[in-house]
């Protein structure tokens, strides 16, 4: 009988994309956590208590999530991730 080989379901989250995940999430947790609703609705959404749109807000909070995004995009692209997996110590 021939082997199977075991079938990974679990979906691997880039580490470029992880930790600015985990920071803005921790972030928004500590502002609701403190009372400051404001803070994390602006942080969140980027609607100020006035009710309008505040884009620096949005782009300090999910500019580092798109940029680790960006990053590992470019790096799958031009083979960095596989040339790194080579390395007998380093797990992707």
């Amino acid at each position: 009988m021939a082997k199977h080989k075991r079938s990974h379901k679990s979906k691997k989250v880039p580490l470029a994309v992880a930790v600015p995940v985990l920071i803005t999430t921790v972030d928004i947790g500590k502002a609701v956590i403190s009372g400051d609703t404001a803070s994390a609705r602006l942080q969140m959404t980027g609607i100020d208590s006035n009710g309008k749109f505040y884009f620096p807000a949005v782009a300090q909070t999910y500019g580092p999530i798109l940029a680790g995004a960006l990053i590992h995009m470019g790096a799958s692209k031009l083979g960095v991730n596989r040339a790194i997996a080579k390395v007998p110590f380093i797990s992707i």
